[in-house]
């Protein structure tokens, strides 16, 4: 799920090379408040796989206190990225499962992501 448009954030998973790692998603252009997104994601994934996934068992992984928002209020886990315009120490400050200051340390975040 992302606060982005979905063709913003096809465009921006596909110029990453991560788009096949995301058949589906939940988008800013879905619904404007993202507390709602992860059901979303949810319900399409349950559609596309025929799992259901609990809420509790997935991880939101973003760049914004409005990301945690959203893993909270959802009971889910958060990963927070500072990759983006707020800076780390506001990331660390909300009390995030793990947050980190970018990407550069892959397995650092792999590991983060395998603990919860």
């Amino acid at each position: 799920m992302t606060g982005n448009l979905e063709r913003a954030a096809e465009l921006k998973l596909g110029a990453a090379g991560l788009a096949r790692f995301f058949p589906i998603g939940a988008f800013g252009s879905d619904h404007a408040d993202r507390h709602v997104l992860p059901e979303i994601a949810r319900a399409r994934h349950r559609v596309l796989s025929g799992v259901d996934v609990p809420l509790a068992d997935c991880v939101i992984i973003g760049d914004t206190p409005l990301d945690h928002a959203a893993a909270h209020c959802n009971g889910m886990a958060c990963v927070l990225i500072a990759s983006g315009r707020i800076p780390l120490e506001e990331l660390v400050a909300l009390a995030p499962a793990a947050a980190f200051g970018d990407w550069s340390d892959a397995a650092a975040i792999h590991a983060a992501l395998a603990d919860l």
